[in-house]
Order: structure tokens, then sequence, then C-alpha cells
């Protein structure tokens, strides 16, 4: 049988000026259940005056005033004020009575979380799915961190006064990735607590290499602190004692606190120790598989907008007038929620005291990401009809020897050749210049809006091997992505859309020039196309120059035709319709572009095949073939001695010097070699060698020399060595290398007789 709870709260001090807080009372068992939750509600007749009624059960209950929330956590963080009770069988009636610095924080004041998400390939904003915002919390996190740990971590630190690290603090546009900067979907589980550190950091890249010393070298430091302090004078260490270490943080209050204090001003300045805590991975290890006790408390979601902005207004505490935030981004795609953004470790990741209304900046790196719909523009006018040639995949025709502007060369030879691409293979071999195209290549055209008001609905590309033989056109599926968003499960699908081959009248491998808008518009006004994979939502035609040239190597010219809607040919000159070409090397933004006959008046001419129509026709080098590495025998000087079969090479007293001949070749030379020697596990920095390869002829042949003593051997009577020769294909596809790399490997001994 339930029976009647009225609670009455009188706020002391309150005023119809600032308004009633929106408070609640909250009904718990005496096991900590909550049983009911109402608003409190002011009385019209008394500004200070609330009441809520509950139908309850008679039994024993806690009840608890504060806040209006959804979560009892924040309830309890709020400071609630709290009285226990018996309901009885009559009716029962609580009264609170408040003073002013109890419900004052109560009171809440707007505050506006806003910034932008972007996906860090091409910069490109993200426009669909969910920005959770949170409030962090890490009051819980360094009070559990033991005491040796926290010795260990003012060891760090003062090891960082002493001797800061040669880093450009300058260059770090992020936290780096110490395993869980980015964790995938869903974010990933903290880090196990016992972690092997000197593990960790021995896996490091390169950069780090000095993170496992400063690791190891922390139980020296106050002595060395004892020593630097013993070389100043007594006015040059005050001085030094009161610099700032780290904002609002002098070096004595790091060396001159007991534990307990040094783990206070570890948390309550986190924000000033931030950078030390998290960029240097052996302090980062220490604390943070440690630190799981910290909240987040979910302050709401806010939609991102068609330019990748997003925004919302929260209620806070009146007491708390710049939250620390966090946040992690969502999409909802074909029916699958992912996790696209959330930075961890989460207090690292923090944006402390944040003002309200400043906004933030968040970069994806997540590949499985969908950003806005990506479509570059021109500087022409769309109301005009126009063609680009575009692209070879991602590469600008301006960057190929003959068909873009400035790149008509005075070799003849170089024409359809790459200028140059990025390798990402870093030092000598970051830039490979003047190579073939190989693989299966992405023809990237640009047209006009206006040709699809002007009734030209069709173009279709073919092409000829070596400049003779018939003209083939190009018949592989291409296809465009559209959005279409599901009301009922809130998300959004992306649809193929092919453009062809299709047949019109008597014409067939016609594809449809990508409409202006997709099927759905009418009926979706919020419909636009997407690109899903770059390869595929942005190519026209597509070449497989391993099956057309069987030979694995060739030139291979292409042609585009347009079609009116009937699949009937239309003549661009005829029509006024000019080819433009780009001017500039960027595909992703807006390309500037030139008239082709200023570049190579072989660019726009009369079609081979059909010479009533106007066309463009492009030329491309072509080479698949695999270059070849071979290590030769080493040859000892000036005894002669050679490694034989066994690969053991005896030298003599008298000897000087041992040859280390290879060959690196490629039939055109489209390869680029590098050769290194290892003694042991030793890299022999100074036999080490790369270029571009030979031909088939006496110029693939390379030799290294080096002297025996100290150059080979070292401080060794004897030693074994690991000759490596790798060639890497310059074939290129307008997005990566590919083709077959070739490589090499030798081992021999050097034995004293």
């Amino acid at each position: 049988m339930k029976t009647k709870l009225e609670v009455s709260v009188e706020l002391k001090e309150a005023s119809a000026e600032q308004g009633w807080p929106a408070i609640a009372a909250y009904v718990f068992s005496l096991a900590g259940q909550l049983l009911a939750r109402q608003p409190i509600k002011q009385e019209q007749k008394k500004a200070t005056l609330g009441r809520a009624e509950f139908d309850l059960a008679a039994e024993a209950v806690i009840v608890k005033i504060g806040p209006a929330v959804d979560e009892l956590e924040v309830l309890n963080r709020s400071n609630p004020v709290v009285q226990k009770s018996r309901i009885s069988k009559e009716k029962t009636a609580l009264h609170f009575e408040i003073l002013k610095p109890g419900w004052w924080c109560w009171l809440k004041i707007p505050y506006l979380a806003t910034g932008t998400v972007t996906k860090q390939e091409h910069n490109a904003p993200i426009c669909f799915g969910e920005v959770d915002i949170y409030d962090v919390n890490i009051a819980y996190c360094f009070p559990r961190i033991p005491d040796l740990t926290i010795e260990k971590i003012r060891e760090a630190i003062i090891d960082l006064i002493l001797d800061p690290p040669r880093i450009n603090r300058d260059a770090i546009y992020k936290w780096p990735d110490w395993d869980d900067d980015f964790c995938g979907t869903p974010p990933g589980p903290r880090p196990p607590l016992n972690v092997d550190i000197q593990k960790k950091l021995a896996a490091l890249p390169g950069e780090w290499s000095f993170a496992r010393q400063r690791f190891e070298s922390l139980g020296a430091v106050h002595n060395r602190l004892e020593a630097t302090m013993k070389r100043m004078e007594l006015t040059e260490k005050q001085a030094w004692l009161n610099r700032e270490a780290v904002e609002g943080v002098s070096i004595s209050r790091i060396l001159n606190t007991n534990t307990t204090q040094f783990r206070d001003l570890l948390l309550t300045k986190f924000p000033a120790f931030r950078f030390w805590l998290c960029w240097y991975p052996w302090i980062y290890w220490l604390w943070w598989p440690i630190c799981r006790w910290y909240s987040l408390q979910k302050l709401g979601s806010a939609a991102l907008q068609p330019d990748g902005s997003f925004a919302l207004t929260i209620w806070i505490s009146i007491c708390r007038e710049t939250p620390d935030l966090w946040f992690s981004v969502r999409q909802k795609i074909t029916g699958v929620e992912r996790v696209i953004y959330a930075r961890l470790p989460v207090p690292c990741n923090t944006y402390w005291n944040h003002p309200s209304g400043k906004p933030v900046q968040l970069m994806v790196t997540d590949p499985q990401a969908i950003p806005c719909p990506i479509q570059p523009g021109t500087d022409l006018n769309p109301v005009n009809s126009w063609v680009v040639p575009l692209a070879i995949g991602n590469y600008s025709l301006k960057r190929i020897y003959g068909s873009g502007t400035g790149t008509l060369p005075a070799d003849n030879a170089k024409i359809g050749l790459y200028k140059s691409i990025e390798t990402g293979l870093g030092g000598s071999l970051a830039i490979f210049n003047d190579g073939p195209f190989g693989g299966t290549l992405g023809l990237r055209f640009l047209f006009s809006p206006a040709l699809e008001a002007a009734g030209i609905k069709y173009y279709r590309i073919k092409y000829r091997i070596n400049g003779t033989g018939d003209w083939m056109a190009l018949a592989q599926t291409v296809v465009r992505h559209y959005s279409h968003y599901d009301s009922l499960t809130k998300s959004l699908y992306f649809l193929p859309y092919p453009l062809g081959p299709i047949t019109r009248g008597m014409e067939n491998a016609l594809f449809e020039i990508p409409p202006v808008d997709p099927p759905n518009k009418a009926v979706e006004p919020f419909a636009q196309w997407y690109v899903i994979d770059a390869t595929v939502d942005l190519m026209n035609g597509y070449f497989n120059s391993v099956s057309a040239l069987p030979a694995g190597y060739g030139t291979a010219e292409f042609k585009l035709e347009l079609f009116n809607a009937a699949g009937t040919r239309i003549d661009p000159a005829a029509l006024g319709i000019p080819f433009r070409i780009p001017s500039t090397e960027d595909v992703w933004g807006v390309v500037t572009t030139a008239d082709p006959a200023t570049v190579n008046p072989a660019l726009v001419v009369a079609d081979p095949e059909a010479p009533a129509f106007q066309t463009f026709i492009l030329t491309l080098q072509i080479d698949n073939r695999q270059p070849t590495a071979i290590i030769d025998e080493p040859t000892i000087s000036p005894s002669g001695n050679v490694t034989g079969p066994c690969g053991m090479t005896t030298f003599e007293a008298t000897d000087i010097s041992a040859t280390l001949p290879f060959q690196a070749r490629h039939p055109r030379k489209f390869g680029i070699y590098s050769f290194t020697l290892y003694r042991s596990t030793t890299y022999l920095s100074a036999q080490a060698r790369s270029g571009q390869v030979g031909d088939s002829g006496i110029s693939g042949t390379f030799s290294v020399t080096a002297n025996l003593r100290p150059d080979l051997l070292g401080g060794c009577p004897a030693a074994a060595f690991s000759e490596n020769l790798y060639i890497w294909n310059m074939a290129f596809n307008g997005w990566n290398r590919v083709g077959p790399d070739a490589s090499a490997v030798r081992a021999f001994a050097l034995l004293p007789r």
C-alpha cells in the first residue's frame, strides 16, 4: 500500500531575480537503491520555497536534495543535502532548509561547446555524425598511484629540468602514439597494470632511441642534482630554485615537497605538467597504466553540420565556469555505429579549463571515417560547357611530361613519363624522378555541369598501344556513390550509381557523365554524391596496363569521345566545348586550367579514327618489367682471393682491400637501388650506396671497394658479413608505386690465413 511523501525545500536568500534552480528530490532505500525522483517546483507565493510529492510504500528512506541530473554520480559530486526518514502509513512531510552556500552551486549558467571535425586526409571536414562531449575529473587518479611511482615521476621531472631532451617542441602538433593515441573502434582498453617499461621503450621508433637510457639513469638523478647545486653560488642557487619549471610551479616546489604534497601538485597542476607527463614515454608509462580512476561526465551530444562544425549549449554549475572537455565522435554508416575519434589517454587529450565559445579542432585519423563530399572545383564558369582531363589517379596531368603546363620536354623521349613522385622511403630515396606508369590506371576528368543541360550525356575513352593498331574502348565498370538517410535507423547509407558501360543506339562502352544531382535528390533534398573511396568515386575509366601490354612496356594513347542522350557522337569544336588542362598540381582544391594548345599542339587534334570529330589525346609511357638484382662474388686485393661456393674468404697479411660487386639493372633504368653492408649486426654506413639502376649493359654493374682494416674488420680478427641489395620499381599508378621490386642477399666471411 502506498502513501504520500511531501518534500518541501526552503532555499535561504533565494530571490526572483536570480531564478529558481533546476533541483530535484531523490528518494533512496536504506540499501541505496533509487526509488523515485521528482523535480522541486517553486511555490508561486513564496520565492524561496519549493515542493515535490511522491507516492511510495511505507518504509525507511534516504532523501537527497540536489541539482536535477540524470547520473547519480553527478548528484553525489554536487554535495546534495541528505535526510533519513520513515514513511508512515499516513501522509509524511519532510522539510529542508538550505543555506545559500549549500544551494548556490546548483544554479546553472549556459556554456557553449563548439568546434570542427576534420579528416586528416585532404583536410576534409566531416559533416555527418555526432560529437559526444564530456567533463573530465581526474581527482581519483593520482591519489591511487603508489608512493614509489610518484617519487619515480619526481626523479624523471628533475632529470628533465637538469637536462632537457633535444626535441623541437615547435614541430609537435599532436600527442605521440604510445600504442593508444588512436584506438580504433571502440576506444581500446587501458594498458595492463604491470607494464614492462624497458620493453616498451626498446620498441619505440629510432628518434626515441635515447628514451631507454633516460629511464635507466633515473636512479642517479639525485646525485646529479646535488652536484649541479654544489657548483652554484648562493644567489645563483636561489634564483634557480625560484625559476618556474612549468607554469605556476617553481623548481623549489618540485624538489622540496614530501610525497603527498608532490602528488597533490601533480593533480592540481596537471595541465602545466601535461607536456612532460604525456610526451616523454619513459614518464608516460610510469603513470598512465595505473591512472584508471578518472571520471567522465557526459554533458551532451551535438550533431555535425554540413560544414563539419558542431555546437551545443550546455547548462553547467555557476561554480564551474570552465569545464575540462574531452570529445569523441561517432558515425552511423549502413546501420553500424563506429567511434571515429577518441583520443587516449583521456587526461593527455583533455581541453583543460576550456572557455565557453572557444572552438576546438578535432582531427580524425581513422581511414574509415566518411568526410563531407569532396568534389574539386575549377576556375572555369560552370554555366559554360568544358571538359578538363585532370589526372591519372591522384596525379595531376600538370606533372606528366607533354600533357601539363610547363611539362613539354626538349627530349621527346620523356613525353608520357611522370616528373617526380614522393615515395615515403625517406633520405635519398624520398623522390623518384622521370618514371613510367604501370599497373591499373584510373583516368580522371572533370565535366562542366552545363553539359547535362545541353543534352551531352555520355563519354567514351579509347586507347591504342605504341601508336598503331585498333583503338579499344575501356569497359571496366565505373560507379559513383550517393547518400541515403534512413530516418528510422538514423543511419546514413551510401548507394552505388553505375555510370557504365552501357549501350545507346549503335554505340557501346559508353559511360554517363556524372549527373549534377544524385537520383534521390527530389525526395531527399540533403542527398549528395560522396567519395567513399577516391580510387573508385573520382575515376572515369580504368586501364589495366599489365593485360594491355603483354610485353610489359610500351606507350599507351588515350582519347575522349562525347555523345548526346541518344548515343550520337558530337564534335566538341562544333559546339564550342573547349578542352582545358590543369595548370596546378593539386587535384583536390580549386583547379586552375590552361589552353592545351599553349602546351602541346598534339593534345587536342582531329580524331585519328574519325577526323570529323575533335578529341583530346593523352600519351603515357608504361613499363611493368621487374628490375634485376644480383650480388656477385667479393674479391680480396691484391691476392685475388674470392669467397667460393661456401662463402669463406681468406685474406693474406699483405691484402689491403675488398671489392664487393653487384648488378642493379632495368631495361630502361626504371629502378632505384640501395646497397647495404652489415658486419654481424653492425651497419657499415660508409659502404652503403644508392642511386638509379643501369640498363642491361655495362651501366648496370656497380661495386664498392673498402679497406679490410679498419673499414670492414673493425677491431675483429675475423668477421662475417651480409650484403643486401634492394631495387624499387619506379612504375606508378597515380596513387602508389606498383610493379615488382627485386632484391638479393649474399653472406660471406673474412678469415685470416
